[in-house]
Order: structure tokens, then sequence, then C-alpha cells
């Protein structure tokens, strides 16, 4: 779901994060670069605050937390498609079935 038309400050008040820190996040590619904010975008900038709240993170430590987790998420992603994707061609395969015989000579 994306929040349309929403304003920094009420992305602030929703995350309790201060402008500033909502605006490098989105300078670093790391949140939505314009005023659309998905569901994501709003979960990344609560583990932001999380982060520096609980854990007290300075902003670089956490931005390589949160690439490290994108970057997971992604490789996930990917493993999960490639997955499919074997399964799809085990399944297509067809199975040699192999047959021992005895050779003798037939004829009598």
């Amino acid at each position: 779901m994306k929040y349309q038309s929403i304003n920094l400050e009420e992305i602030a008040i929703i995350t309790q994060l201060p402008v500033t820190v909502i605006q490098r996040y989105t300078e670093l590619g790391l949140i939505a670069a314009d005023e659309h904010y998905s569901e994501t975008d709003l979960g990344e900038l609560r583990c932001v605050r999380r982060l520096m709240d609980d854990l007290g993170l300075e902003h670089d430590a956490i931005e390589v937390l949160l690439r490290m987790r994108q970057r997971i998420l992604q490789l996930q992603q990917e493993m999960a498609i490639l997955r499919s994707e074997i399964d799809t061609h085990r399944s297509r395969q067809q199975t040699t079935i192999w047959i021992e015989a005895d050779w003798r000579d037939l004829s009598g």
C-alpha cells in the first residue's frame, strides 16, 4: 500500500523520527525518493528508529545494516525463483527406466 501525497512531517509523526533523518535515508536510497511512501518504507524508518533508540547505533552503522538486510531479502527472492525453476524443470524431465536384460540366444 502506498500513502498518496503524504508529506515529510506526517511521515516523521508516524515513524517518530526527525525530518532530517528521513531525508538522510531518502538521499541514501533506502526509502522512497518521492512523496509516495509504502509500508516497506515506513517499516524501514521504524527499524531506523529502533536501531537508534534501542541499540544506540549511529547512522553509518544503521545504513550498513539496512543495506545488508535489503540484500538478504533480494537474495531470498532470487533463491525462491531459482527453486521454483528447478522444481519446474525436474517435473518436466522424463525419467529413464533402465531394464536389465539377458541377451542370450533365444533361438533355441
